[in-house]
């Protein structure tokens, strides 16, 4: 079931989050310093949000999962 939403949604993610990280990376290159300043930790931003998106949280869903299994319905 992780591997069928990861698979789902892996494009949509990637594809938004590269779309944003080039306008981003664009305002770093033809902005003023204090847009600059803004615009490279909003990078890392986008980068780190994109990783744990699609690596991290199916594999934390999957352990939670195993620590705290559901009920059963009555």
């Amino acid at each position: 079931m992780v591997n069928g939403s990861i698979t789902q949604t892996l494009s949509r993610s990637i594809f938004t989050s590269l779309t944003t990280f080039i306008m981003v990376a664009a305002l770093y290159a033809f902005g003023v310093s204090s847009v600059k300043e803004f615009a490279l930790p909003l990078m890392a931003g986008i980068l780190c949000g994109t990783y744990s998106s699609v690596c991290i949280t199916g594999a934390l869903w999957l352990v939670l999962r195993k620590v705290f299994p559901q009920k059963k319905a009555a």
